[in-house]
């Protein structure tokens, strides 16, 4: 069963509609769906039409949502297209976390997030 524990919330500004598909996913702090982890400021924790606030993760052990299977509990989390989580192989690219639970794709797991070591890096 996938638990949370303790972490630090913000809140955004939607700019789109984040609807329960968007729960769990990774968001920027724009208030869209992240495409990639330079571009993620958090994890979607509420529903919200644009104009709306809408609660983020953006640092701490919550539920986050994954794209791919990851078959190693502490592996290196990373952001794909949708805001999905996924596990990062590719050597350099950026890390928002670490996994806690054994994921398939489409799951629901617990994981260690840290979003504040990106507010510096460059988008390309």
């Amino acid at each position: 069963m996938t638990t949370e524990g303790s972490f630090c919330m913000r809140t955004f500004t939607a700019a789109a509609t984040l609807n329960n598909d968007c729960l769990f996913k990774a968001i920027t702090i724009g208030g869209t769906i992240a495409a990639s982890p330079l571009q993620a400021g958090g994890v979607c924790r509420s529903q919200a039409v644009a104009g709306q606030g809408v609660s983020a993760i953006v640092e701490g052990d919550c539920k986050v949502r994954v794209g791919a299977a990851i078959n190693m509990v502490g592996f290196p989390l990373t952001v794909t297209t949708s805001g999905w989580f996924i596990a990062n192989t590719t050597s350099g690219s950026a890390t928002v976390g670490r996994n806690l639970e054994l994921a398939s794709s489409g799951d629901t797991i617990q994981a260690f997030v840290d979003f504040r070591q990106l507010a510096g890096a460059a988008v390309s």
